[in-house]
C-alpha cells in the first residue's frame, strides 16, 4: 500500500519521526514519462518504507517543465515547407530544450537528496517502486 503526500513538508514530517535517521533507507528516483499527447514530463519520486505493508510516497514535478517531443514526421513537414536549414534549426532548438529538461531534472534530484541529507538521512537509495 502507498500513502501519497502532496506536500514535501508533510512527507518530511512523517519520516523525520524516525529515531535512527542514518540507518533508515529513503528511496529516490528520477522518472521520465511520455504522455499520449506527445509531451515528455519528468518528476522526482521519493519513497520511505513506513512499515512492512506501507510505503510513504512523495512525487513532484515542480520546476521541471515538460517538453513537446519532435517526431521525424514533424521534421519532414518543416523541411518540406521551409527547407532543410529550417528543419536543422528546429531540431537544434529541440535538442537544446531536451538538454535543459535533463539538466533541470538532475538539479531537482540533487536538491531532494540534499534536503534529505540536511535532515540527517544518509542511507539514500537511488531506486523506487512504481505505484
Amino acid at each position: 500500500m502507498h500513502l501519497l503526500f502532496d506536500e514535501f513538508k508533510e512527507f518530511l514530517a512523517l519520516i523525520e519521526t524516525e529515531e535512527d535517521k542514518a540507518s533508515v533507507p529513503v528511496f529516490i528516483s528520477k522518472e521520465i514519462k511520455m504522455t499520449e499527447t506527445g509531451m515528455q514530463t519528468g518528476e522526482i519520486l521519493l519513497q520511505y518504507q513506513f512499515d512492512t505493508g506501507m510505503f510513504v510516497v512523495f512525487r513532484t514535478n515542480e520546476g521541471i517543465d515538460p517538453i513537446m517531443l519532435q517526431s521525424e514526421g514533424f521534421r519532414s513537414v518543416v523541411e518540406y515547407y521551409l527547407g532543410k536549414e529550417a528543419r536543422d534549426l528546429a531540431h537544434k532548438k529541440y535538442l537544446q530544450m531536451q538538454q535543459k529538461f535533463n539538466d533541470t531534472l538532475d538539479q531537482e534530484y540533487d536538491k531532494a537528496v540534499q534536503a534529505l541529507k540536511s535532515r540527517g538521512f544518509t542511507n539514500i537509495i537511488p531506486y523506487t517502486w512504481s505505484e
